[in-house]
């Protein structure tokens, strides 16, 4: 029997075969730029209970079903010590995930899509691969591996469900702040390189692939100029900004190297340098849009760039408290690093940089896109800006793996929690063996 081509034909010719899912599947990820296996598995399901009429309507309900949510709040929460948990394993149900380890310090959830690592008593964990720093450390409660509410909340599963979290996110205007200027030098290098031209020669070129992409885009100082830090983000404002992205390069000992990104911390929650605990920023009305931006970043630019992924973090520098939106801060490189110094001099790493960073950013814009429901673009505006690919996951010993079923129960020895409800437990949570 011959392959359907044609998907307006198909409510006319009866049930719908087993190559159409794989032609929808394809149609989908050449729209919207993402890994084809979730969407043929999605359009799988979906071909099972119905026939389509266009390929693009199609591959929008293929999106759809991978992204979107069970229900509005379907995470549940336990309360031990004045602070809320959520288990590991009820992830793991959520995602439709198994739980693995520990092995080597390392607890692990793995669905077919994506791969979850997290730290025994440590707040380092890796989605996808990626480094993504978490407000406190994992912990167990009863015997079970747990992590803080707002660490599931609006760490993970923003990264995971993007789409649930995206509607009311912009990506049009986009304000690049490159860090210093004046008389503010920022960092300097062994040889003399000097943080604010750096950052500078890095925002240009960042505006000019954003610019090629369709963004509309402006920058805080546009020469060697000093700004108040109060200044950057109330032009933000003024201009009208969906995002907001400041440059600077970092310093440390002469071993330190990498690229991280900092979004915002939550409010009540430590910073991953430590310092103040404080309340709600503005900045804080955009924490799960913060983290799927600065996620994005972080992985496009350390991929495109080749430099060490030290990991999204947390800080409460003035410009991302006080951001009018979605806002992340990316430390691209250690000038004290006399390595990365030399790195910071040659044109073609500044350009893998700039490069990085809109790569990361149109992806985000992608997936708003897609939230919103928007027509997707016919390609991506240019090649070098297609998604970046994910990092292949590592091997887990298979015998620590378990898996885990839809309808499993949670064990007697920790009370169930229904979604949206609080289970309040009177003991302390206990410490990982």
């Amino acid at each position: 029997m011959a392959k359907h081509r044609d998907f307006q034909s198909l409510g006319k010719r009866g049930p719908v075969f087993s190559n159409d899912w794989k032609l929808a599947g394809a149609t989908a990820r050449k729209f919207y730029h993402l890994d084809a296996a979730p969407l043929q598995s999605a359009a799988r399901m979906i071909f099972q209970k119905t026939t389509g009429r266009a390929i693009l309507a199609a591959a929008a309900m293929i999106v759809s079903a991978v992204f979107a949510p069970a229900r509005a709040d379907d995470i549940r929460v336990y309360a031990a010590d004045k602070k809320n948990y959520v288990l590991l394993r009820d992830l793991g149900l959520l995602y439709g995930a198994t739980v693995s380890g520990p092995v080597e310090r390392q607890v692990a959830l793995i669905s077919k899509w994506n791969r979850l690592q997290f730290t025994v008593d440590g707040r380092e964990a890796h989605v996808n691969g990626t480094s993504v720093w978490l407000h406190e450390p994992m912990t167990t409660l009863r015997g079970h591996w747990a992590i803080r509410e707002v660490d599931a909340r609006e760490v993970i599963d923003p990264l995971i469900r993007p789409l649930r979290y995206l509607q009311t996110g912009g990506y049009r205007t986009i304000v690049i702040d490159p860090g210093h200027g004046g008389q503010d030098t920022g960092a300097m290098g062994p040889r003399g390189i000097l943080e604010k031209m750096m950052a500078f020669d890095i925002a240009r070129r960042l505006r000019t692939q954003l610019m090629k992409a369709g963004f509309q885009v402006y920058l805080t100082r546009d020469g060697d100029r000093f700004i108040e830090l109060d200044q950057r983000p109330e032009r933000a404002k003024r201009w009208g900004a969906d995002l907001f992205v400041s440059i600077h390069l970092n310093s440390a000992g002469s071993e330190a190297n990498g690229t991280e990104t900092y979004t915002v911390t939550a409010a009540g929650c430590n910073s991953t340098a430590g310092g103040k605990v404080e309340g709600t920023e503005i900045g804080n009305r955009y924490d799960t849009l913060n983290s799927e931006l600065a996620y994005q970043i972080q992985r496009a630019t350390s991929s495109q760039a080749q430099t060490v992924d030290r990991g999204v973090k947390r800080a409460r520098f003035v410009v991302l408290k006080h951001a009018p939106c979605p806002a992340v801060l990316v430390e691209t490189g250690f000038l004290s690093n006399r390595r990365e110094e030399t790195r910071f001099m040659s044109e073609k790493f500044r350009d893998d940089l700039a490069m990085g960073i809109a790569r990361g950013i149109y992806n985000y814009a992608q997936l708003v896109r897609m939230a919103r429901h928007e027509t997707p673009p016919q390609a991506a505006p240019t090649q070098q800006l297609a998604l970046a690919a994910p990092t292949p996951a590592q091997p887990v010993a298979a015998a620590a793996t378990v898996p885990l079923a839809a309808s499993a129960p949670v064990p007697a020895s920790l009370p169930a929690a229904q979604p949206g409800h609080i289970v309040i437990l009177p003991t302390k949570p206990q410490a990982p063996k």
